[in-house]
């Protein structure tokens, strides 16, 4: 694996808990750029602290995937980080109500 992925600029957005958070850490001994995307910022920082000599780097960058503009912001500074963006693990979500007899399409044309 650490052919295919060493050196590698990734973006991991939702990268604050669960899948985000636990594919931070199976890249990171693959000596990453990892951008970092969710809204808690602690808990990026968190991360980040957690695998600082994993020998990878760590972009973190704060923000709501509901903003376009400001997840726009993120992967464009990134990138720029970075000097190239390779992969993006596009892992966020929002969460609503799904059942076929309340769905509310206002909800997901906000999302």
């Amino acid at each position: 694996m650490n052919a295919c992925w060493k050196g590698k600029a990734v973006l991991i957005t939702g990268a604050s808990s669960g899948l985000g958070w636990a594919l931070a850490q199976a890249l990171a001994p693959q000596q990453v750029h990892l951008g970092l995307l969710a809204r808690r910022e602690p808990e990026l920082r968190r991360l980040a602290d957690s695998l600082r000599q994993s020998g990878s780097r760590f972009s973190i960058h704060p923000c709501d995937v509901r903003d376009r503009e400001a997840v726009s912001e993120a992967v464009r500074r990134f990138a720029a980080e970075a000097g190239r963006l390779d992969v993006a693990w596009v892992n966020s979500g929002i969460g609503g109500e799904t059942s076929r007899q309340r769905w509310d399409w206002e909800l997901w044309s906000r999302a």
